[in-house]
């Protein structure tokens, strides 16, 4: 008898957890219960967030690729005629206002915002919560391919550059030397990423002023980031692009019945041991 039990229990055990894998993956879009299956979620952002740290130990080493990196995109910049950010930081410099605008700006929106519409749409509606979350780890995967491949120094890292906001004190929230990646300025997330989670939030209203309000942030961030020398144009286009692929790839997917049908194999079909 206790033979069968344990055969029958090491059958159950890889089936608990294949259902476990797909009711993070694909929560329960009808649930009304916030904290029902948030921690799977957070551990699912947590994981990818380890690529994430994996990547940038292995690009530490590649400083003089990156530098050399950066100087090819503002050739490239210049050749297409849209090598603008030294021009524009300089501009700014002198304007202390505008410029401690931006610096403040590029430091408190970006995480907030991310972690804010993820709670949200979370909270109000889970159909758009998995496209934004997949969309964000479908992109981000494509994201820390680049950053491994071709890392990218940020402008301030350049003659020419000031890196304004790791000059006040708010560096420490913008550029957190244990987290932080200083050779993934291609593509910018902030900027992709940013605008996703504006389309998202923008998705769930009606009132097109409203809608307008709610991208305005998006394009602030795209022009932060240059001013700041914390990215360069190109980096926010692709970053844009990436992010909005992302969204359409996960939409195409989500819809495909196929989907549907792995979710519900990994959650009911028996697995041979």
């Amino acid at each position: 008898m206790s033979g069968e039990t344990n055969s029958e229990s090491s059958r159950g055990f890889p089936r608990n957890v294949l259902a476990r894998v797909a009711a993070i993956i694909n929560p329960d879009v009808r649930s009304k219960r916030f904290f029902e299956g948030a921690g799977g979620q957070l551990s699912l952002l947590g994981v990818m967030f380890g690529f994430y740290l994996g990547v940038r130990g292995i690009t530490q080493a590649s400083e003089d690729l990156a530098l050399a990196n950066a100087y090819d995109i503002l050739k490239f910049e210049a050749q297409l005629g849209i090598a603008w950010e030294q021009k524009i930081q300089q501009y700014l410099l002198d304007r202390s206002n505008w410029m401690a605008f931006f610096n403040w700006f590029y430091a408190w929106t970006y995480w907030p915002v991310l972690a804010g519409s993820l709670v949200l749409l979370w909270w109000r509606d889970r159909h758009r919560y998995l496209l934004f979350r997949d969309a964000l780890i479908f992109s981000g995967a494509i994201g820390l391919i680049i950053f491994t491949f071709y890392p990218v120094a940020p402008p301030r890292f350049l003659d020419g550059f000031v890196d304004t906001v790791s000059a006040t004190s708010r560096h420490v929230i913008a550029h957190p030397s244990a987290l932080m990646n200083p050779f993934a300025a291609l593509p910018s997330f902030h900027v992709g990423w940013h605008t996703l989670s504006a389309l998202m939030i923008a998705s769930m209203v009606s009132s097109k002023p409203l809608r307008v309000l709610i991208m305005t942030p998006s394009a602030i961030m795209a022009v932060t980031v240059v001013v700041t020398a914390n990215h360069y144009i190109v980096d926010a286009a692709l970053g844009l692009v990436l992010s909005i692929s992302g969204l359409l790839a996960i939409k195409a997917f989500r819809k495909n019945p196929a989907a549907d049908d792995t979710e519900r194999h990994m959650a009911n079909e028996p697995v041979p041991v």
